[in-house]
């Protein structure tokens, strides 16, 4: 169970604060369940997530260690192998709701070299690319900024300096 002031990531809203954990006095919601009141980072919408819900997907942020280890393996991660035009879609919102640091990697790797062999080709970058590898990026950097004490902005250019460090 979680604590009021914990920072975790929640669902595809990203990254929360619990603000408050009590009973909701709405009609239709049982009295004797609790729930989080989150307080989404960066938008300040509110939202009311079960306590102890299987379905909720909630978790805590990845630790400055964690962080450093999984930038520090980004080069030897694999980028998606090649996947069917017909399932694309499904593959990145399976990766997506993942959670899985070195999928939304793998993922990221795959649009990136996606992406560039389109424009070698004088084709346009996909809508469904661009949007997906925009969310991912997101994600990973607003996670990864809040574990290593930095801005968004910065973390690019931190995993950069770091993989280049380690050649």
């Amino acid at each position: 169970m979680y604590k009021i002031g914990d920072t975790i990531i929640y669902g595809v809203d990203g990254i929360c604060e619990i603000t408050d954990i009590s009973t909701l006095d709405l009609s239709g919601v049982p009295s004797d369940k609790e729930y989080y009141t989150l307080r989404v980072i960066g938008n300040n919408m509110t939202i009311f997530a079960p306590v102890g819900s299987a379905k909720s997907k909630m978790r805590k942020i990845i630790t400055y260690d964690d962080a450093e280890n999984l930038i520090s393996r980004i080069p030897e991660i694999e980028p998606l192998k090649n996947t069917s035009e017909r399932v694309i879609e499904q593959t990145y919102k399976e990766y997506l709701l993942s959670y899985d640091y070195e999928k939304w990697i793998s993922l990221i790797k795959f649009i990136y070299e996606r992406k560039q062999k389109r424009l070698n080709a004088g084709k346009k970058v996909t809508v469904i690319d661009e949007k997906n590898m925009k969310r991912m990026e997101e994600m990973l950097y607003q996670e990864l900024s809040i574990a290593l004490n930095i801005s968004s902005d910065e973390v690019l250019n931190y995993i950069t300096e770091k993989i280049k460090d380690k050649k």
